[in-house]
C-alpha cells in the first residue's frame, strides 16, 4: 500500500504566536479498510496545538473516517495515532479527552440548557461549585448566559448549535472535533456561527478539527485546510495556499471556480483545442493543465484577445456579476466583472485575456 504522505512542516505557520507550535496530534500510516475497500488509505498528518484545521472533501473522500479514527469511534486497520505525545491508537473513545460536536447537536430534549451543558461535568464527577462556575463561563462564551432554564425545543437551530458547542467547551477537552456541525443551518446563520467559532477559537486557544464538504466554509474558518479525495490527502495548507497554488486538477476544480485547459507545451504556449494559451514563466513540462481563476480574466475587444467567445449568461451577484462565455469549441469560461460597468449583450462576441503569471500550470 502506498502512503498518502504530505509534508506539513513547511506550511504557513498557524495563528499561534510562536514560530514552532507544539504538536497536538500526529497520524502515522493511519488507515481503515473494510475488506478490500479503503475508506482511508495509509495517511500521515500533523495537527499543531491551537490551530483550526478543516478536513474538506466530497462525500466518500475519507474525512469522516479520519475524524472517527481520531475520536475513537472506529478502530484503525493499521497505523499509529498520537495525541499530546501519547499513543492513543487503541484508547477507548471515553478516555481520549476529545470533545465532539455532532451535526445533529445530540442534545437531551428532557434536560434544560444548563443541565445539557453540565452533563459532561456530572459524568466526570466535578464538584458542584466548580461545575456551576464552568457552566456559567461556557454559556457566556457562546452568548447564552440567560438561556440556562430553557429546553432545546425552545431554542432556534443556531442556539441549539451554541449549546452543543458549550457542552463541548465546558470540560476543557484537549481536542475539539466538529463533524459537519453547521450543515443544518441556513446560510446567514451558518456565516454568523462561523464568526462565533473563530472568536471562540481565538479566545480559548483550543485545537479544533472541523469537518465539512463546503469549500466556502473551509476558506472562512481555517488556519489550514486538509483537502481529501478518495481516501487520501490531496493537499494541505493555508486557505490562500490551497486556493492560489493548487497542486492537482482535483484541488483546482474543488476549491473555488476554475477554468481548466488541457494541452501540450510548445515553447511558451499551451496548445489546446481552445487555442494557444500563454504560460507562466519557467514552465518546463510537456503536457499539463492551465488553471485560470474567474477573477483574473479581463474582457477586451476580440481583436488581439487570447480567446474569443460569445456571452451566453450573466448572473448578478451584488458588486460582481458572473459571466459565462462559450468558445467556438463549445468550451465554457466563467469570468467575473464589476456589476457597475455597462452590461454586455448576450450573444455578442467578447475577447478574453489574462496575465500569464496569474495562471497556474499543473504538470499532468
Amino acid at each position: 500500500m502506498k502512503n498518502s504522505v504530505i509534508d506539513v512542516t513547511t506550511s504557513t505557520p498557524v495563528s499561534a504566536s510562536t514560530t514552532s507550535p507544539a504538536l497536538k496530534l500526529q497520524a502515522e500510516g493511519l488507515c481503515k479498510f473494510y475488506d478490500d475497500f479503503a475508506a482511508l488509505h495509509p495517511t500521515e498528518l500533523k495537527v499543531h496545538a491551537g490551530e483550526l484545521l478543516t478536513l474538506l472533501g466530497p462525500s466518500g473522500s475519507g474525512k469522516t473516517t479520519l475524524l472517527q479514527l481520531i475520536c475513537g469511534l472506529v478502530q484503525p486497520s493499521d497505523g499509529i495515532l498520537t495525541i499530546d505525545g501519547r499513543d492513543h491508537t487503541g484508547t477507548p473513545a471515553s478516555q481520549r479527552d476529545v470533545g465532539v460536536v455532532f451535526q445533529n447537536y445530540a442534545l437531551f430534549p428532557h434536560l434544560t440548557v444548563h443541565e445539557n451543558v453540565g452533563f459532561p461535568l456530572e459524568m466526570r464527577r466535578v464538584a458542584r461549585g466548580d461545575a456551576e462556575r464552568r457552566i456559567a463561563e461556557a454559556l457566556a462564551m457562546v452568548g447564552l448566559a440567560d438561556f440556562g432554564k430553557r429546553f432545546p425545543s425552545e431554542l432556534s437551530g443556531g442556539q441549539q448549535q451554541r449549546v452543543a458547542l458549550a457542552r463541548c467547551l465546558v470540560y476543557h477537552p484537549s481536542l475539539i472535533l466538529m463533524d459537519e456541525s453547521l450543515s443544518a443551518l441556513d446560510r446567514k446563520l451558518r456565516e454568523a456561527m462561523q464568526i462565533e467559532i473563530r472568536r471562540i477559537h481565538r479566545e480559548t486557544g483550543s485545537t479544533i478539527i472541523f469537518v465539512t464538504h463546503d469549500q466556502e466554509e473551509a476558506l472562512a474558518l481555517s488556519d489550514r485546510i486538509c483537502l481529501m479525495n478518495s481516501g487520501r490527502i490531496e493537499q494541505i495548507g493555508s486557505p490562500q495556499e490551497i486556493y492560489e497554488r493548487p497542486v492537482s486538477r482535483f484541488a483546482a476544480d474543488f476549491i473555488g471556480v476554475s477554468n481548466i485547459f488541457e494541452g501540450r507545451v510548445e515553447s511558451d504556449r499551451l496548445v489546446t483545442t481552445e487555442g494557444a494559451l500563454p504560460l507562466p514563466a519557467a514552465t518546463q513540462a510537456v503536457k499539463g493543465f492551465l488553471v485560470v481563476r474567474p477573477e483574473h480574466i479581463r474582457f477586451e475587444e476580440p481583436e488581439g484577445a487570447t480567446l474569443v467567445g460569445r456571452l451566453i449568461e450573466t448572473i448578478y451577484a451584488g458588486p460582481q456579476s458572473r459571466l459565462i462565455v462559450r468558445l467556438d469549441s463549445g468550451f465554457t469560461i466563467t469570468a467575473l466583472r464589476s456589476s457597475s460597468l455597462p452590461p454586455l449583450q448576450h450573444g455578442e462576441p467578447v475577447g478574453l485575456s489574462w496575465n500569464p503569471e496569474d495562471a497556474r500550470f499543473l504538470d499532468r
